[in-house]
Protein backbone atom coordinates (compact mmCIF):
# COMPACT_ATOMS: atom_id res chain seq x y z
CA UNK A 1 0.00 0.00 0.00
CA UNK A 2 1.05 3.58 -0.56
CA UNK A 3 -0.27 6.11 1.95
CA UNK A 4 0.18 9.84 1.57
CA UNK A 5 -1.34 13.10 2.77
CA UNK A 6 -1.35 14.28 -0.84
CA UNK A 7 -2.53 12.81 -4.10
CA UNK A 8 -1.01 9.42 -4.95
CA UNK A 9 -0.74 8.79 -8.68
CA UNK A 10 1.50 5.74 -8.84
CA UNK A 11 3.41 3.16 -6.85
CA UNK A 12 7.05 3.69 -5.95
CA UNK A 13 9.84 1.14 -5.94
CA UNK A 14 11.02 1.73 -2.38
CA UNK A 15 9.58 0.16 0.76
CA UNK A 16 9.32 2.42 3.80
CA UNK A 17 7.62 -0.10 6.11
CA UNK A 18 7.65 -3.87 5.65
CA UNK A 19 5.59 -6.12 7.91
CA UNK A 20 6.26 -9.78 6.99
CA UNK A 21 4.06 -12.32 8.77
CA UNK A 22 6.25 -15.23 7.68
CA UNK A 23 9.82 -15.97 6.80
CA UNK A 24 11.40 -16.56 3.40
CA UNK A 25 11.11 -13.03 2.01
CA UNK A 26 11.07 -13.24 -1.79
CA UNK A 27 13.98 -11.73 -3.77
CA UNK A 28 11.75 -9.16 -5.49
CA UNK A 29 10.87 -7.80 -2.03
CA UNK A 30 14.40 -8.01 -0.66
CA UNK A 31 15.70 -5.97 -3.60
CA UNK A 32 13.49 -3.07 -2.53
CA UNK A 33 14.65 -3.04 1.10
CA UNK A 34 17.13 -0.31 1.98
CA UNK A 35 18.74 0.98 5.19
CA UNK A 36 15.82 3.43 5.42
CA UNK A 37 13.24 0.63 5.46
CA UNK A 38 11.63 -0.17 8.81
CA UNK A 39 10.93 -3.90 9.09
CA UNK A 40 8.35 -4.83 11.72
CA UNK A 41 8.19 -8.52 12.50
CA UNK A 42 8.18 -11.27 15.08
CA UNK A 43 11.44 -13.17 15.57
CA UNK A 44 9.41 -16.13 16.81
CA UNK A 45 8.27 -16.55 13.20
CA UNK A 46 11.10 -14.90 11.25
CA UNK A 47 13.90 -16.56 13.28
CA UNK A 48 17.29 -15.12 12.26
CA UNK A 49 16.23 -13.91 8.82
CA UNK A 50 17.13 -10.27 9.49
CA UNK A 51 19.81 -10.74 12.13
CA UNK A 52 23.05 -8.86 11.34
CA UNK A 53 21.57 -7.61 8.06
CA UNK A 54 22.02 -3.94 8.94
CA UNK A 55 18.33 -3.10 8.51
CA UNK A 56 16.04 -1.27 10.91
CA UNK A 57 14.20 -4.15 12.54
CA UNK A 58 11.53 -3.81 15.21
CA UNK A 59 10.70 -7.04 17.02
CA UNK A 60 6.99 -7.22 17.92
CA UNK A 61 5.36 -10.25 19.65
CA UNK A 62 2.63 -10.66 17.03
CA UNK A 63 2.36 -14.44 17.42
CA UNK A 64 2.06 -14.23 21.19
CA UNK A 65 -0.68 -11.59 20.99
CA UNK A 66 -2.48 -13.61 18.33
CA UNK A 67 -2.55 -16.64 20.60
CA UNK A 68 -3.79 -14.47 23.47
CA UNK A 69 -6.64 -13.28 21.27
CA UNK A 70 -7.73 -16.81 20.42
CA UNK A 71 -5.10 -18.53 18.30
CA UNK A 72 -2.28 -18.03 15.82
CA UNK A 73 -4.85 -17.41 13.07
CA UNK A 74 -5.49 -13.98 14.61
CA UNK A 75 -1.87 -12.85 14.20
CA UNK A 76 -2.68 -11.01 10.96
CA UNK A 77 -5.48 -9.09 12.68
CA UNK A 78 -3.08 -8.11 15.46
CA UNK A 79 -0.72 -6.81 12.75
CA UNK A 80 -3.57 -4.81 11.20
CA UNK A 81 -4.29 -3.25 14.58
CA UNK A 82 -0.59 -2.46 15.01
CA UNK A 83 -0.37 -0.63 11.68
CA UNK A 84 -3.65 1.17 12.35
CA UNK A 85 -2.30 2.31 15.69
CA UNK A 86 0.91 3.64 14.15
CA UNK A 87 -1.13 5.60 11.60
CA UNK A 88 -3.62 6.90 14.19
CA UNK A 89 -6.54 5.22 12.44
CA UNK A 90 -9.60 5.22 14.75
CA UNK A 91 -10.32 1.77 16.16
CA UNK A 92 -14.04 2.24 15.40
CA UNK A 93 -13.29 2.05 11.67
CA UNK A 94 -11.50 -1.27 12.03
CA UNK A 95 -14.11 -2.70 14.36
CA UNK A 96 -16.99 -1.81 12.05
CA UNK A 97 -15.11 -3.51 9.20
CA UNK A 98 -14.54 -6.61 11.32
CA UNK A 99 -18.22 -6.76 12.28
CA UNK A 100 -19.27 -6.58 8.64
CA UNK A 101 -16.63 -9.03 7.45
CA UNK A 102 -17.37 -11.75 10.00
CA UNK A 103 -21.04 -11.08 10.76
CA UNK A 104 -22.01 -14.49 9.35
CA UNK A 105 -19.53 -16.28 11.61
CA UNK A 106 -20.06 -17.39 15.17
CA UNK A 107 -20.23 -14.50 17.68
CA UNK A 108 -17.00 -15.59 19.37
CA UNK A 109 -15.13 -15.20 16.05
CA UNK A 110 -16.12 -11.53 15.88
CA UNK A 111 -15.23 -11.09 19.54
CA UNK A 112 -11.78 -12.66 19.12
CA UNK A 113 -11.06 -10.47 16.10
CA UNK A 114 -12.02 -7.43 18.16
CA UNK A 115 -9.64 -8.53 20.89
CA UNK A 116 -6.87 -9.02 18.30
CA UNK A 117 -7.43 -5.50 16.94
CA UNK A 118 -7.17 -4.03 20.44
CA UNK A 119 -4.00 -6.00 21.19
CA UNK A 120 -2.38 -4.69 18.01
CA UNK A 121 -3.37 -1.11 18.78
CA UNK A 122 -2.13 -1.48 22.36
CA UNK A 123 1.25 -2.60 21.01
CA UNK A 124 1.37 0.46 18.77
CA UNK A 125 0.55 2.77 21.68
CA UNK A 126 3.30 1.24 23.81
CA UNK A 127 5.92 1.83 21.09
CA UNK A 128 4.67 5.37 20.46
CA UNK A 129 4.56 6.24 24.18
CA UNK A 130 8.08 4.90 24.73
CA UNK A 131 9.42 7.01 21.88
CA UNK A 132 10.85 3.94 20.13
CA UNK A 133 8.61 4.75 17.17
CA UNK A 134 7.78 8.28 16.10
CA UNK A 135 5.02 8.85 13.57
CA UNK A 136 3.98 12.23 12.26
CA UNK A 137 0.81 12.36 10.18
CA UNK A 138 0.59 15.62 8.20
CA UNK A 139 -2.75 17.17 7.37
CA UNK A 140 -4.62 16.16 4.24
CA UNK A 141 -3.24 17.86 1.15
CA UNK A 142 -4.83 18.86 -2.15
CA UNK A 143 -5.41 15.23 -3.06
CA UNK A 144 -8.20 14.87 -0.49
CA UNK A 145 -11.68 14.42 -1.90
CA UNK A 146 -10.55 12.78 -5.13
CA UNK A 147 -12.29 9.82 -6.74
CA UNK A 148 -10.50 6.50 -7.11
CA UNK A 149 -11.69 4.35 -10.01
CA UNK A 150 -10.41 1.28 -11.75
CA UNK A 151 -10.26 1.22 -15.53
CA UNK A 152 -13.41 -0.84 -15.99
CA UNK A 153 -15.54 1.54 -13.94
CA UNK A 154 -14.07 4.55 -15.74
CA UNK A 155 -14.89 3.06 -19.16
CA UNK A 156 -18.41 2.22 -17.97
CA UNK A 157 -19.06 5.73 -16.68
CA UNK A 158 -17.69 7.20 -19.90
CA UNK A 159 -20.01 4.99 -21.93
CA UNK A 160 -22.98 6.05 -19.82
CA UNK A 161 -22.04 9.70 -20.24
CA UNK A 162 -22.08 9.10 -23.99
CA UNK A 163 -25.61 7.71 -23.81
CA UNK A 164 -24.90 3.96 -23.92
CA UNK A 165 -28.12 2.04 -23.26
CA UNK A 166 -27.23 -1.44 -24.58
CA UNK A 167 -24.22 -3.69 -24.05
CA UNK A 168 -23.69 -7.23 -25.30
CA UNK A 169 -20.62 -9.19 -24.28
CA UNK A 170 -19.19 -12.64 -23.78
CA UNK A 171 -17.02 -12.56 -20.62
CA UNK A 172 -13.31 -12.25 -21.35
CA UNK A 173 -10.72 -10.86 -18.96
CA UNK A 174 -9.82 -8.08 -18.49
CA UNK A 175 -12.88 -6.61 -20.21
CA UNK A 176 -15.47 -8.41 -18.10
CA UNK A 177 -15.47 -5.62 -15.51
CA UNK A 178 -17.34 -3.30 -17.87
CA UNK A 179 -20.07 -5.90 -18.40
CA UNK A 180 -20.45 -6.60 -14.68
CA UNK A 181 -20.47 -2.89 -13.74
CA UNK A 182 -23.25 -2.10 -16.20
CA UNK A 183 -25.15 -5.27 -15.27
CA UNK A 184 -25.00 -4.35 -11.60
CA UNK A 185 -26.42 -0.89 -12.33
CA UNK A 186 -28.64 -1.74 -15.31
CA UNK A 187 -31.97 -1.22 -13.56
CA UNK A 188 -31.05 2.16 -12.07
CA UNK A 189 -29.34 3.47 -15.20
CA UNK A 190 -31.68 2.12 -17.88
CA UNK A 191 -29.15 -0.06 -19.67
CA UNK A 192 -30.09 -3.30 -21.43
CA UNK A 193 -27.37 -5.88 -20.68
CA UNK A 194 -27.01 -9.18 -22.52
CA UNK A 195 -24.39 -11.82 -21.76
CA UNK A 196 -24.19 -13.51 -25.13
CA UNK A 197 -23.36 -17.14 -25.79
CA UNK A 198 -20.21 -16.18 -27.72
CA UNK A 199 -18.41 -13.18 -29.21
CA UNK A 200 -20.04 -13.55 -32.64
CA UNK A 201 -23.49 -13.31 -31.06
CA UNK A 202 -22.40 -10.31 -28.98
CA UNK A 203 -21.31 -8.18 -31.95
CA UNK A 204 -24.39 -9.15 -33.96
CA UNK A 205 -26.69 -8.25 -31.06
CA UNK A 206 -24.99 -4.88 -30.76
CA UNK A 207 -25.40 -4.24 -34.49
CA UNK A 208 -29.09 -5.14 -34.31
CA UNK A 209 -29.67 -2.94 -31.28
CA UNK A 210 -27.87 -0.02 -32.92
CA UNK A 211 -29.91 -0.49 -36.11
CA UNK A 212 -33.05 -0.12 -33.97
CA UNK A 213 -31.78 3.13 -32.45
CA UNK A 214 -29.86 2.07 -29.34
CA UNK A 215 -26.41 3.37 -28.48
CA UNK A 216 -24.78 -0.01 -28.22
CA UNK A 217 -21.41 -1.23 -27.04
CA UNK A 218 -19.48 -4.48 -27.02
CA UNK A 219 -16.81 -5.27 -24.42
CA UNK A 220 -14.11 -7.85 -25.16
CA UNK A 221 -10.37 -8.45 -25.37
CA UNK A 222 -7.90 -9.51 -28.06
CA UNK A 223 -9.06 -13.08 -28.60
CA UNK A 224 -12.71 -12.04 -28.56
CA UNK A 225 -12.11 -9.27 -31.07
CA UNK A 226 -10.54 -11.79 -33.44
CA UNK A 227 -13.80 -13.77 -33.38
CA UNK A 228 -15.80 -10.62 -34.12
CA UNK A 229 -14.04 -9.77 -37.39
CA UNK A 230 -16.99 -10.62 -39.62
CA UNK A 231 -19.40 -8.70 -37.40
CA UNK A 232 -17.11 -5.67 -37.39
CA UNK A 233 -16.98 -5.86 -41.19
CA UNK A 234 -20.77 -6.08 -41.29
CA UNK A 235 -21.08 -2.96 -39.14
CA UNK A 236 -18.72 -1.18 -41.51
CA UNK A 237 -20.42 -2.04 -44.78
CA UNK A 238 -23.90 -1.35 -43.37
CA UNK A 239 -22.67 1.85 -41.70
CA UNK A 240 -24.21 0.89 -38.36
CA UNK A 241 -22.36 2.56 -35.45
CA UNK A 242 -21.14 0.29 -32.65
CA UNK A 243 -18.65 1.06 -29.90
CA UNK A 244 -16.12 -1.69 -29.17
CA UNK A 245 -14.28 -1.65 -25.86
CA UNK A 246 -11.10 -3.73 -26.11
CA UNK A 247 -9.56 -4.53 -22.72
CA UNK A 248 -5.81 -4.67 -23.27
CA UNK A 249 -3.98 -7.79 -22.18
CA UNK A 250 -0.23 -7.88 -21.43
CA UNK A 251 2.11 -8.26 -24.36
CA UNK A 252 3.71 -11.57 -25.39
CA UNK A 253 5.28 -13.31 -22.42
CA UNK A 254 8.95 -14.35 -22.43
CA UNK A 255 9.98 -17.96 -22.63
CA UNK A 256 10.33 -19.67 -19.27
CA UNK A 257 12.83 -20.88 -18.36
CA UNK A 258 14.87 -18.45 -20.53
CA UNK A 259 15.88 -20.07 -23.79
CA UNK A 260 13.41 -22.90 -23.38
CA UNK A 261 9.93 -22.85 -24.89
CA UNK A 262 6.89 -23.96 -22.91
CA UNK A 263 6.41 -26.82 -25.42
CA UNK A 264 9.53 -28.54 -24.13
Amino acid sequence: MRISSGRVNALVDRIDILLPLGGGIRPNIRNRISRDTLIIGDTEELKDEFRDSGVNFLNVPLMEKGREAGGAVYTGVVAAGLVAGFLWIPSDLLKSFIEGKFSAKAPDVVEKNMVAIEKGMDLARSFLDSGEIHVEIPGAGPGAGGIVLNGSDAVSLGALAGGCDFIASYPMSPATGVLTFLAGNARDLGVAVEQAEDEIAAINMAIGASYEGARSMVSTSGGGLALMSEGVSLAGITEVPVVLHIGQRPGPAPEWPPGQSSAT
